[in-house]
């Protein structure tokens, strides 16, 4: 159908309902205005933004004007208490892993915090498959060089990155807080399960996360992953400095300069699954050799969740 500034409710209800339904989009989410026919004017968001915000009533509308446009303006992602670390600590005395009494099946019954694990609508990892094609803007990576210093959380091999720069992304500004690895990769791209996954943890000033996550393949060593690999402490809770050493995000970051990427909204794929996480997963691998990828085996064999059902979230890829 195409845009027109004068549709009115009742035509949008009737296109909706053509389109999608009745059960798809009910009465209670578009209710034709008891005035008759009169015009209503329409605003055009992002296409990128009201993709990434739709909500069942935003959802309803699209469809019925194109899925472009709707009449009411997309939400913000909500304000969330600021996560200093993707990695999370016990709770109530209950540690979690991968497997086992305390794997990715029983994290929603060690805490009470963990319910999201089990119930949540928008978690993670999820598989990159069938996106839309969007405008996304450009996706901004700045890093800057800091002192290396490699930890063993009990749970992944981690390098905080304090005042290490950050990303910028659809309008926001993400500072990197650390980055840590995953063994084999926690999404999938397009079914397909790569050796490793990395994933540099971003804080937003209302205290929300964005992570871009970088696939590794095997291939051609990477110098800056040999260094952790060096440093890497095999017990948990240690943590070796490297003296006169200096790491930065862009030194996993794949040599293409144009880089493309999928967005989509999530959460910790760790407990307690917050779902306020804007993913953003580049789609061109690093390279990594294989006795890399050995020497991280070595220390942990098994480190991934499951893959999650995307629901009614939209996945987004750059043109």
């Amino acid at each position: 159908m195409p845009y027109d500034r004068g549709v009115t409710f009742r035509n949008i209800w009737a296109a909706a309902v053509s389109l999608h339904g009745p059960a798809g989009c009910t009465a209670s989410q578009v209710t034709p205005p008891s005035h008759g026919t009169k015009k209503m004017p329409f605003t055009r968001p992002a296409y990128s933004t009201l993709l990434l915000r739709l909500r069942p009533l935003g959802l309803c509308i699209s469809i019925a004007c194109g899925s472009a446009y709707s009449a009411t303006p997309s939400p913000e992602l909500p304000a969330a208490t600021p996560v200093e670390s993707h990695e999370t600590a016990p709770q109530d005395g209950h540690e979690w892993g991968y497997t086992g009494p305390g794997g990715t099946d029983h994290w929603a019954d060690l805490a009470k915090e963990n319910e999201l694990c089990r119930k949540g609508q928008q978690n993670s990892p999820v598989d990159l498959e069938n996106p839309i094609r969007a405008e996304l803007g450009p996706l901004r990576l700045d890093y800057r060089a800091v002192p290396l210093a490699v930890r063993n959380t009990g749970h992944s091999i981690q390098v905080d990155l304090p005042g290490g720069g950050g990303m910028r992304v659809g309008g926001r500004q993400y500072e990197a807080l650390q980055i840590h690895f995953h063994h084999p990769s926690e999404h999938l791209l397009n079914g397909r399960r790569f050796p490793m996954e990395a994933h540099i943890v971003h804080k937003g000033p209302d205290g929300t996360l964005g992570v871009l996550a970088i696939f590794f393949e095997t291939g051609t060593p990477n110098r800056a992953f040999q260094r952790v690999l060096d440093a890497m402490p095999h017990k948990a809770g240690q943590t070796r400095p490297v003296e006169k050493a200096t790491v930065r995000g862009s030194d996993f970051l794949p040599v293409q300069k144009d880089l493309a990427f999928y967005r989509y909204e999530g959460s910790l794929t760790t407990p307690p699954c917050t779902e306020t996480v804007d993913w953003v997963v580049l789609s061109q691998p690093l390279q990594v050799s294989a006795a890399q990828i050995d020497a991280f085996e070595q220390v942990y064999p098994f480190n991934a969740r499951p893959l999650q059902e995307l629901h009614r979230r939209f996945l987004l890829k750059s043109r």
